[in-house]
């Protein structure tokens, strides 16, 4: 797979800002797409560049990170913990290997100011596993709704080690806010403030792989999640254009697209 020719990632990124309605998205999608694909040592600092681009210059030595990162007073921090958590959340998806490699990556081309030692999942230490199921249950909710009671009665024959997985592991650690902000305190996860963020990790990580199932299951839950179709249709097609850049072409050809998910009752309910 050839990698893009590092000159055409700026304007590439550059049209994603454009396209993008959320700004965090520009930044978040290509860098779950280029960890998906093993290509963080061509992605990481351009895009890290391009996240930066209008924040002021970092401190010049290191200092604490803030517990909750929407209270951190050093800006380019805040991006930084955004891309840690995308490529953190997307591990479960794509496979621990890759998501070390980008993250070690990362702390290489961002300034010592800038650099983050926050522990997001500190609280994970000696849980339940009672909580854990409960967290990871409220989690695919988010995406399944009614779904998810066929789906693992499904699994519940011969697959009883994805539905734990599934449930203990891959929502209940990495795809659901640990602590959602509340009216009292904001969350630790730097992606808890929209939930569209969690849909952007999840399609950057699929749609490379070409996974058709869970392409469509996630697309539908981007919707629930309250995306309008339109922008599940910019985000799907965003995802391609940066595959498309990591030398992985017609990514889409043959799989789901949102105009195959029926119409959700949230999108009813804003008509």
């Amino acid at each position: 797979m050839a990698a893009p020719l590092t000159e055409a990632i700026p304007a590439l990124l550059q049209r994603l800002s454009s396209t993008l309605q959320r700004p965090s998205a520009s930044y978040i999608l290509p860098a779950v797409v280029f960890t998906t694909l093993g290509q963080a040592h061509t992605w990481i600092g351009p895009v890290y560049q391009h996240a930066v681009r209008s924040l002021p210059p970092a401190p010049s030595t290191r200092s604490p990170s803030s517990l909750y990162p929407v209270e951190d007073d050093v800006p380019r921090r805040r991006v930084v913990r955004e891309l840690k958590e995308a490529i953190q959340k997307s591990a479960i998806l794509i496979g621990v290997p890759r998501a070390i490699e980008a993250q070690l990556h990362l702390g290489e081309v961002i300034e010592e100011g800038a650099k983050d030692d926050s522990f997001v999942r500190e609280e994970l230490e000696g849980v339940e596993p009672a909580e854990a199921r409960r967290r990871g249950r409220a989690g695919l909710a988010t995406v399944y709704q009614e779904d998810i009671g066929p789906i693992f009665e499904m699994m519940e024959t011969d697959l009883k080690d994805v539905r734990w997985m599934s449930q203990q592991i891959t929502y209940g650690a990495f795809l659901t806010p640990l602590d959602p902000p509340t009216a009292d305190k904001p969350s630790r996860d730097p992606l808890a403030h929209d939930p569209a963020l969690l849909s952007i990790v999840t399609l950057s990580a699929m749609v490379p792989q070409r996974t058709p199932r869970e392409i469509l299951w996630h697309l539908r839950g981007a919707l629930r999640r309250g995306i309008p179709r339109e922008e599940v249709e910019t985000i799907h097609a965003a995802i391609a254009e940066v595959c498309a850049a990591c030398g992985l072409k017609n990514v889409r050809e043959g799989m789901p697209t949102v105009a195959d998910v029926e119409v959700q009752k949230e999108e009813r309910g804003a008509e």
